[in-house]
Order: C-alpha cells, then structure tokens, then sequence
C-alpha cells in the first residue's frame, strides 16, 4: 500500500503484523449493507484510495500534479482587483478540539484561521466541540490582485505564499475569492486541461455514508423514494395525511454492493448465485446486476419468491437537506423451496468447479428462508469435501457455527458470541475455533486488524 524507506535498524521486536483500518463495528443502522456489515466495504475503500488513479470527471483525462509555478500563474491569472485568501487546509472534516493545531500556528507566526467557514483570530480562545466535524484552515495571506506586468514584488509574495501553504496543508491549498466559489489547488492531483484541482484519495471518498463520498443526489441511499411535502394530501378514507411520491430510484444494494466492488477489480469472471422473485423488483435487480458485468447463470428467478426490498423514503424539500425516514422491508419469509435448493446447490457445486473463490454471505435472520438454508449449508460442506482447490469463505451475521468444511470469517464479538466467552484472548479463541473444525478462522479486530489461525 506504498513504497517507503528502509528503517534504519536491524531488529523490531513486538511489532503484531497487522494492517490497522479505521472501521465501525457491526451496527444496526438502516444505511448499513452486506458490505459495511462483513467490512468487506473498508478494506476495497482502503484499496482504492491507495493504489487507485484518478481521473479528471470532466473529461476523463488522468489528473497529473501541478507544481507551484503553476498555481501562481492560475491564481495570477484571476481579473485585477479581486481579494483573495491563501489558505492552508490543516484539517479537513474530523472530529477534535485542536487546541495543539491552534497554538501551533501561533507560534510559526500565524494571526488568523477559519473554522467551519468563520475567519478568527488567533489571539483568541477558540473552544471546539471534540464530537462534531470541523474544518480549520491557517490564513497564510491576504492579497488582491494586480494588473499583469505590475510590480514584480507582489508575484515573489505570492509564490512564497503558496509555498508555505503547500507545506502546511501537506500539498493542498485553498484560494478564497471575494464574490466567487473557492478554489482549490493540489500539488499532487490537478486536471491541467480543465484547471480543476482535487485532494488526495482518501478512504472515506468511496464511502456513501461520508459527505465526501456519497452520492449528492440520493445522500447515499442507493434507492430513492423522493415524497414533496408540497403536494400532500388527505386521505379521505382515514383523514390521515397522504404522503407523495414523485421519484423512485431504485439500485442494487446488499449483496449487489459487494458485486459492484468486486466487478471493479475486474477479474475474469463474477458470477452471482441467489433467488428473487420473478416480479418487477426481481426484473430491476437482475438488470443491474448484468449492467455491472455479473454472470447471472446461477441467479434464479421464481413466482415462488419474493424479492427482498428495502425502501428509503426521503423529504425533500427545496432548500433543506433530505430527510430519511423509517426504511420499510419487504422480506418473503416462507421456507425456500425443495426445488430452489437443488439449483443454488447445482450452482454452488459448479462455482467451486470452476472459480478460484467462493464467497458464503449469509445476512438473513430468518435462515429457513435465506438462500443459505440448512440444506443448502450441509450440501456445500459435502462439495468442499470433494474439492479443497477453491477458497471457501463462509461470513454470517447470525449463524456462522452452522457451516462445515469451509474457513470462516467473523469479527471479534461474533467469535465470543460463539464460545460465550468475553474473557478469553481472541487469538486462543480463533485458534481454539480453527483446531474444532479444522479449517482456517479469520477475525476482524475493528482498527487492530485482523487475525487469523490455521488448525
């Protein structure tokens, strides 16, 4: 995930050979999926932050750096007269009370920031509430413009400006515009066609639910379902309130997540295996799962089912934010069918034939009724019997004791949960676990990484 120097010692004792990942543990939130509940989802975020490149969304060129000398001539370039604000972002978004961030500004000379937005000084108490997002900026310079061919001296000012606001804002700086939008400039990924600037790639960029991340249009719902209040109505049976809907957009979520992540690694071939119902929801998700590239040979659709829904009504309301309310589900909870089960078992067993891995995602509480069912699960453990080649990974958020033969990943309250243990180290817990059932155990330990045991 990077080059870096070799360390100047000959020896590191106690280090734990782990990658440590800023993650969330298992929540009940509405907007979580199958992704962000296995945290598959924070380590393709992690991914492509670190070995993506981007590209320019406006005409798709890739985004190269920019050196100083072409931020002073983009800046230079502005119409005479304009007062401008060479700012340093310091930080960006996070949470904190940076009162070490303040005093160290002050004392590298500097006399104004702004925060959230607001310009303030220095020699004042600035009290930061240590559970909200912020945004602080150092106030490097204040110039305006000049006609070009002016004195050359305010040209030398202002390259040492936007040196020091490179250094400060590691790459970055902002330009604030009296009377205009913001710009902002990158050292490290700059359009130099369209003169569009963007920070550095970050995990919480490919994160619908971050701001910096999410789609603008849905808040990163995936599906839409837009009511106006404007055009409310009363029912005249219940003389209740009848909310209308004037959009719906629906998108694959859960499972389809994880697809949509995978398909964008590109591998040879992403098959998906699964039942929905043979309506229109089930016509909607077929679509969209082929849109991404999916084979869908192993994809059933029955009268016999239902396809799982999830709506996500939003307000909206013209100049306010969108408001979520409750998600409805719509789930089939009748047993899968004995004819159902022998093809998903038919495609498993062709699955572990032909690919290099096979993914067991098990979410549904009500396991009588999920893909994976019991007779399902007792048939795959039969085909990895036969065939130990393919990698089988099996990840249940309610029942991953009942799959045989198959490795397991689970995170640390999960792998407790199993043994009833909460005093036990998680290493001799996994360790324990993999020796009973003789196959691999993978456990997820938030931001200290991740374990494995091998029987």
């Amino acid at each position: 995930l990077g080059l870096m120097e070799k360390a100047d010692v000959d020896y590191i004792e106690g280090l734990s050979p782990a990658i440590s990942i800023d993650q969330k543990g298992a929540s009940r939130n509405p907007r979580s999926t199958v992704a962000t509940q296995t945290e598959i989802y924070d380590y393709l975020r992690l991914l492509f932050a670190r070995v993506g490149h981007p590209h320019c969304p406006q005409c798709g060129r890739p985004i190269e750096r920019q050196t100083v000398q072409q931020i002073v001539d983009s800046i230079l370039a502005l119409p005479p007269g304009k007062r401008l604000m060479i700012l340093s972002p310091v930080v960006r978004d996070r949470k904190g009370e940076y009162q070490k961030t303040f005093e160290d500004a002050r004392k590298a000379g500097f006399v104004r920031v702004r925060v959230d937005g607001a310009v303030r000084d220095l020699g004042e108490e600035i009290a930061l509430d240590k559970n909200k997002r912020h945004s602080i900026d150092i106030v490097v310079d204040r110039v305006v413009t000049e006609e070009p061919g002016e004195d050359a001296s305010d040209k030398n000012r202002l390259s040492d400006s936007v040196e020091t606001a490179l250094r400060l804002g590691g790459g970055l700086l902002v330009v604030w515009i009296d009377g205009e939008d913001e710009r902002l400039y990158s050292e490290h990924y700059a359009c130099l066609h369209c003169g569009v600037s963007f920070g550095e790639l970050e995990p919480r960029n490919f994160s619908f639910n971050s701001p910096h991340g999410a789609c603008k249009e849905c808040t990163g719902l995936g599906v839409k379902m837009e009511i106006d209040p404007a055009l409310e109505e009363v029912s005249l049976e219940t003389s209740l309130p009848a909310h209308q809907v004037v959009a719906v957009r629906p998108q694959a979520g859960g499972a389809g997540t994880v697809l949509a992540n995978v398909a964008a690694l590109a591998p040879a071939e992403l098959r998906a295996i699964g039942v929905a119902g043979d309506d229109g929801e089930g016509y909607e998700l077929a679509a969209a799962l082929a849109a991404m590239g999916v084979n869908l040979d192993g994809f059933i659709r029955s009268r016999r089912r239902r396809t799982f829904t999830y709506t996500k009504p939003l307000v909206i309301t013209p100049g306010r934010a969108p408001e979520e309310l409750s998600r409805l589900d719509i789930k089939d909870r009748t047993p899968m069918p004995a004819e159902l089960v022998d093809e998903i078992v038919a495609s498993i067993r062709s699955a572990v034939a032909e690919a290099d891995v096979v993914i067991l995602m098990d979410q549904a509480t009500d396991v009588a009724s999920s893909v994976l069912c019991r007779a399902v699960k007792l048939a795959v453990a039969a085909v990895v019997i036969s065939d130990r080649g393919t990698v089988i990974l099996a990840d249940s958020r309610t029942d991953v004791g009942s799959f045989a033969n198959v490795d397991i990943k689970v995170n640390q309250d999960e792998l407790r949960r199993h043994f009833s243990d909460d005093r036990t180290d998680v290493e001799a817990l996994a360790a324990r676990w993999a020796e009973d059932i003789g196959r691999r155990v993978f456990v997820t330990l938030g931001a200290d990484g991740v374990v494995g045991a091998a029987p």
